[in-house]
């Protein structure tokens, strides 16, 4: 019975609104755990209005990993603007984060918002002039 819970419980998690996540990974480039600051990205873009095609990203330095920096983007990939659901993106990023060393992407299928991450080399800061 706990077995048959856990899983209605995972299934619940996993496909929002019967919607299925789907995801893509990086081939290449630094390869190190970035799941510390998914909750904090999530929670920090779940009250922004993000215009159609256009992003929000986030920088954190790694303080596990010597000069590294984890870089989040959420992207709105429809015609109208709209608020990133937190839960979906905690979900899509906590997949990416499993399946993916190198960093990639999680969007639930029929909904708006395209989650990223992106393990870097180098430390954030302002750009370059």
């Amino acid at each position: 019975m706990r077995g048959l819970l856990s899983l209605a419980v995972m299934a619940v998690i996993t496909t929002p609104g019967l919607a299925q996540l789907q995801t893509t990974c990086f081939k290449g480039g630094a390869e190190f755990d970035c799941s510390m600051f998914i909750t904090q990205f999530c929670n920090s873009i779940g009250t922004s209005i993000i215009a159609p095609n256009d992003t929000m990203q986030r920088c954190f330095n790694n303080p596990a990993v010597a000069d590294s920096q984890c870089l989040f983007t959420a992207a709105n990939v429809i015609t109208t603007q709209g608020i990133p659901s937190v839960a979906n993106c905690g979900t899509a990023l906590t997949t990416v984060a499993e399946k993916c060393p190198q960093g990639g992407s999680g969007m639930f299928s029929g909904l708006t918002f395209r989650f990223w991450i992106d393990p870097n080399d180098g430390a954030c800061g302002l750009p370059s002039a």
